[in-house]
């Protein structure tokens, strides 16, 4: 199928976007929204990370087609370096670089809380309140989704980080490819609480099919 004139030139766009993008095992990158993080933002949080020794890369989704999971998607994303991860898993992980990537996300999320974006859904566009989180990938078949909520207390945010650390260390790698877990701190427990997002849109759609039967 021929691609459209428009398509060509938001793929070029896009591609322009992308190189910018830093690739490797110690970068953070962050996925987010201009308007929202401003250039002085980005600037901060670079000098911020590489004051430990890695690298920082971002990338702005505005203009871009994104599809839709509204319940299960973090809009604003920060995604943990290959090694910060490993350390985690090796019970290595630096306490100075941990309280760095705390600092950051801390600010990141006063930033984009109670934010909102208008997502386009079912024929419609809809405004709906930025999700914000981090992402920790295990390995090419598991990926965790860590939601931040913008309700949450500054304090919270700070005890929920910190133990992200445990519930990253108890997790199994899946042998297939699985949707990335979208994981929730509930408040009262005090712990992080997994979503099969592939078992819940599966239930989703079963209710859909049974609603039309009737």
């Amino acid at each position: 199928m021929e691609e459209t004139k428009e398509y060509k030139e938001y793929r070029l766009k896009r591609d322009e976007k992308l190189k910018s993008v830093k690739s490797g095992e110690n970068v953070f990158h962050l996925s987010y929204f201009s308007g929202m993080i401003t250039p002085n933002d980005l600037a901060e949080y670079e000098k911020t990370i590489s004051e430990i020794g890695f690298k920082f890369s971002s990338y702005d989704q505005n203009g871009d087609l994104n599809a839709s999971l509204d319940s299960f998607t973090l809009d604003v994303c920060f995604i943990i370096s290959q090694i910060t991860v490993q350390s985690i898993i090796t019970n290595s992980v630096n306490s100075a670089t941990w309280d760095t990537i705390k600092f950051v996300v801390l600010k990141m999320w006063k930033k984009v809380r109670n934010q909102e974006i208008t997502k386009y859904s079912s024929r419609e566009f809809k405004k709906k309140k930025i999700t914000f989180g981090i992402k920790v990938i295990l390995d090419k078949n598991t990926q965790f989704d860590f939601n931040l909520k913008g309700d949450l207390s500054e304090d919270l945010i700070l005890n929920s980080l910190d133990k992200t650390i445990k519930f990253v260390k108890s997790q199994k790698t899946n042998p297939e490819y699985k949707h990335p877990y979208f994981v929730e701190f509930d408040k009262k427990s005090g712990k992080w609480k997994s979503i099969d997002v592939e078992e819940e849109l599966r239930k989703i759609a079963l209710k859909q099919i049974a609603k039309k039967k009737k």
